[in-house]
């Protein structure tokens, strides 16, 4: 961790307030070997949001029989639904980008109906948050690991 700050410091001025805990929806937790940063308390979240918690799991992220892409002439989501929605997305694509990397191509095809949310869309989601239910506790996934480099 002291090579980790050093070498920082080297580069950028570096303040060193204290052991960081969580930020910006990622947990850090620091180890002999390294840092472990994940956003499991996150995806928790996405799917208390998305009132996904008690749901069964699945072991894929999509499914083949409705395409996220296809404009189709589902009924339109309500408005407080639809708003549930893009939220709900706009948080995966968070989750995402930094320690869930498998997730990017769904999560890509959910953005196609933020504009438009329909009634597919919505069981799209409803289908992926039950995948990530499934995977939150993946330590391969859902989580990165910083080692400091030797010398």
């Amino acid at each position: 961790m002291r090579k980790i700050f050093k070498n920082m410091n080297a580069e950028w001025e570096v303040k060193k307030l204290d052991q960081i805990k969580m930020y910006l929806g990622m947990v850090f937790n620091t180890n002999e070997v390294g840092i472990d940063m994940n956003q499991i308390l996150y995806a928790e979240e996405l799917l208390k949001l998305g009132n996904m918690r008690g749901c069964k799991t699945t072991s894929t992220p999509m499914t083949t029989l409705l395409t996220p892409l296809k404009d189709d002439d589902s009924t339109k989501l309500r408005h407080m639904v639809a708003s549930k929605f893009r939220s709900v997305v706009n948080e995966l694509l968070w989750l995402s980008l930094y320690t869930r990397p498998e997730i990017s191509y769904a999560v890509s095809k959910l953005g196609f109906k933020v504009s438009h949310p329909v009634e597919n869309g919505n069981t799209i989601l409803k289908i992926f948050l039950r995948y990530l239910k499934g995977t939150i506790e993946r330590d391969c996934l859902s989580g990165i690991r910083i080692i400091p480099m030797s010398s």
